[in-house]
């Protein structure tokens, strides 16, 4: 969702489950396109999942490519085990568009 020209706004819900495992994320994402640049936006954002961890997110879009650093603040019984340390993330997304092709090989 547009928020300004600049701001764009992503809402986040994630539901899975796998046999007695299950687990809900909800987050939001703000993206701000660069006033001088070609397809490159900075990326913040915060989750959370349910009953575990409180996820901050911070990265930047350049066209389809997300590279993002994320980091679980522990609230549930894990946080004994980890010793109140969070976890650190390196994501490299690749979004597409849809009848399109994420990776084009020409053959000649």
């Amino acid at each position: 969702m547009k928020i300004e020209p600049k701001i764009n706004v992503c809402a986040r819900f994630l539901y899975m489950y796998s046999q007695e495992a299950k687990e809900i994320n909800t987050g939001l994402l703000v993206f701000y396109q660069l006033q001088d640049s070609a397809g490159i936006a900075l990326m913040l954002g915060c989750d959370y999942r349910n009953d575990d961890a409180l996820i901050i997110h911070a990265g930047i879009k350049q066209d389809q490519s997300i590279f993002r650093f994320s980091y679980d603040i522990n609230n549930s019984y894990l946080n004994n085990f980890s010793g109140g340390r969070g976890a650190w993330e390196f994501s490299l997304i690749l979004t597409g568009q849809l009848g399109k092709p994420l990776f084009a090989v020409r053959i000649k």
